[in-house]
C-alpha cells in the first residue's frame, strides 16, 4: 500500500497535517534499530487509520442507502395497507349485495317451481277438458241427431192429426188416437228431458273450461309478478285484463269449438294469448337465470382477488417487498388490483 512505502519526514509532515501533533517528531538520540521499529509502527498506525476511515465511509454510505430503502419500503407497505383495506370495505360490500342477491334467487326460485308445478297441472286438466269436450260434443250431436228425428216423426203424426180425412165414426178408432196422442206426449217429454241433462252436462263443461283458463291466467299472473321485480320499469309488460266468465269465454249464440271455428272461438283465441304469455315469460325466466349464473361466476372471481390479496399482506409481512424496479410487493399489488377491477366491472 502506499502508506508502507512513506518515509520518516512524510510521516511527520502528514501527523503535523492531520493535526495529530503539534510540534515536529524529531529522532534524534535514537538508534538505528530503534528508528526502523518506530517506522514501522507509525506507518502501521497510518494504514490501520487509513482502512478504518475508507470502511467508515463505505459504513456511512450503506446506511444512508439502508434508511433511503427503509423508507421507501415503509411508504410502499403503508400505501399497500390502504389500499387493502380499501379492497377489503368493497369487497364486504360485494359479500353483502350477493347474499341479499342470492336470498332473492333462492325465493324466486321456489316460487318458479310453485308456478311450473302449477302450469303442469293446469296443462293436465286441459288435456283431460279437451277429452271430455270431444267426447262431449260427439255425444251431443248424436242426441241432437236423435232429437230431430224423433220431434221430426213427432210433428209428422200431429200434422196428420191435424189433417180432415175420412174415418169411420167408431169407438176402436177413437181410442188409437187417443193412443198415439199419448205416446206422442211422453216421448216429447223424454226428448225435453234428454235435451235439459245434455244442456247441464254442456254447462259443467263449459264452466270447467273456464276454471282451467282462470288457473293458467292466475299462473300468469304469477310470473308477471315475478319479472316485475327484476325487469326495469321501461321494459316490465303490461298488466293483462282479469279472466273473463262463461258468457264471454262461450256466448250463447256461437257454436262449440269444432275444426271451422277453431281460430275465431273466444275460448280458442283465450287458450292461444294464455298460451303464448307463459311460454314468454318461462323464456324471461331464462334469461334472468342466466345472467345469474354470471354474477355466480364473477364472485368466484371476487374470491380469487381476495386470495390474491391474502398473498400480498403475507409478503409484506414477512419482510419479502423488494423495493428496486418499483418494488416486487407493488407489482403483485397492482397486478390483483387490476384484475379485481376487470370482475368488478
Amino acid at each position: 500500500m502506499a502508506s508502507d512505502a512513506l518515509t520518516f519526514e512524510e510521516l511527520r509532515d502528514l501527523f503535523v497535517a492531520r493535526g495529530y501533533h503539534k510540534t515536529p517528531l524529531s529522532l534524534d538520540g535514537l538508534p538505528d534499530k530503534s528508528r526502523a521499529v518506530l517506522l514501522d509502527v507509525l506507518r502501521a498506525l497510518v494504514r490501520e487509520h487509513d482502512e478504518e476511515a475508507a470502511v467508515q465511509a463505505q459504513l456511512l454510505a450503506r446506511n444512508r442507502e439502508l434508511e433511503h430503502s427503509v423508507q421507501r419500503t415503509q411508504r410502499h407497505t403503508r400505501q399497500a395497507s390502504e389500499q387493502t383495506h380499501s379492497t377489503e370495505a368493497r369487497l364486504h360490500a360485494a359479500e353483502t349485495q350477493l347474499e341479499s342477491a342470492q336470498r332473492a334467487l333462492r325465493a324466486e326460485q321456489a316460487a318458479h317451481r310453485t308456478t311450473r308445478e302449477q302450469l303442469a297441472r293446469t296443462r293436465r286438466e286441459m288435456q283431460h277438458i279437451k277429452a271430455g269436450a270431444a267426447q262431449h260434443r260427439t255425444v251431443t250431436e248424436r242426441g241432437a241427431e236423435r232429437l230431430r228425428d224423433r220431434m221430426a216423426s213427432a210433428t209428422l203424426s200431429n200434422l196428420k192429426a191435424l189433417v180432415p180425412d175420412i174415418r169411420i165414426a167408431s169407438p176402436a178408432f177413437v181410442a188409437k188416437a187417443g193412443v198415439a196422442e199419448a205416446g206422442a206426449e211422453q216421448q216429447l217429454a223424454a226428448a225435453e228431458q234428454r235435451s235439459a241433462a245434455l244442456m247441464e252436462g254442456t254447462h259443467a263443461l263449459k264452466q270447467l273450461a273456464v276454471d282451467a283458463l282462470d288457473a293458467l291466467h292466475q299462473a300468469d299472473v304469477r310470473l308477471q309478478k315475478i319479472l316485475d321485480v327484476e325487469a326495469p320499469r321501461e321494459a316490465r309488460p303490461r298488466v293483462r285484463a282479469d279472466a273473463p266468465d262463461v258468457a264471454h269465454i262461450f256466448p250463447p249464440l256461437r257454436p262449440l269449438v269444432t275444426d271451422d271455428t277453431e281460430e275465431t272461438h273466444p275460448a280458442r283465441r283465450r287458450l292461444w294469448t294464455l298460451s303464448r304469455a307463459l311460454q314468454e315469460h318461462v323464456a324471461q325466466l331464462s334469461q334472468w337465470a342466466a345472467a345469474r349464473h354470471v354474477r355466480r361466476d364473477a364472485q368466484s372471481e371476487l374470491a380469487a382477488v381476495e386470495a390474491e390479496l391474502g398473498e400480498v399482506e403475507a409478503q409484506l409481512g414477512g419482510g419479502g417487498v423488494r423495493d428496486e424496479g418499483g418494488g416486487v410487493g407493488a407489482d403483485v399489488f397492482d397486478s390483483s388490483e387490476t384484475k379485481r377491477r376487470r370482475v368488478s366491472d
